[in-house]
């Protein structure tokens, strides 16, 4: 729970209504849930999506990454 709340208190929660269920229904990606992801990504305006499933998402549009590459590229470096 503390890990969820942590994640609920650094981003903000895209909507998944009628509109972005259709449009996942209409757009035939290999996965539905992906899909919602997808457009409710594009609705809430993100700039990138992390999932381990990169090529279930379009190439164009949002960038899909997986969770290591996020890391090398937004995780804080140690100054040692």
């Amino acid at each position: 729970m503390k890990a969820v709340i942590l994640l609920r208190d650094i981003f903000s929660l895209a909507t998944c209504d009628e509109q972005i269920l259709n449009q996942a229904m209409d757009a035939k990606l290999p996965d539905f849930e992906d899909a919602v992801q997808y457009f409710s990504a594009i609705h809430a305006e993100a700039e990138i999506i992390i999932t381990r499933n990169v090529k279930h998402f379009p190439k164009a549009g949002i960038p899909a990454v997986t969770p290591a590459e996020f890391l090398s590229v937004f995780a804080p470096k140690n100054k040692e």
